[in-house]
């Protein structure tokens, strides 16, 4: 899989300096609690397929994610902490083999 999200992408700053931190928090709280709402259905629908609005919600939280981190200037912080996290798993992953 070639794609990537372009936290670049200019409209992430407009969006994100548009609405300020405090609006942008409360967005990602709404999100991330409408998110968790479908994963609810989709572990009691296990193993058919979730809802389309599951993966509709998913951009929601990962957008507002990318929002609040241009906010308060820690893209950078995030993407290295997604790599350790990564990292991380990667090594878990091998040493339960």
């Amino acid at each position: 899989m070639d794609r990537v999200i372009n936290i670049d992408d200019e409209r992430h700053i407009k969006i994100a300096y548009h609405y300020g931190v405090l609006i942008e928090m409360l967005k990602l709280q709404e999100e991330l609690a409408e998110l968790q709402s479908e994963t609810e259905s989709a572990l009691r629908t296990v193993p058919t397929n979730p809802s389309e609005n599951m993966w509709s919600e998913m951009a929601d939280v990962i957008n507002c994610i990318i929002h609040v981190a241009i906010q308060w200037g820690k893209v950078d912080t995030v993407l290295s902490e997604i790599d350790r996290k990564l990292d991380k798993q990667i090594k878990r992953m091998g040493d339960e083999q």
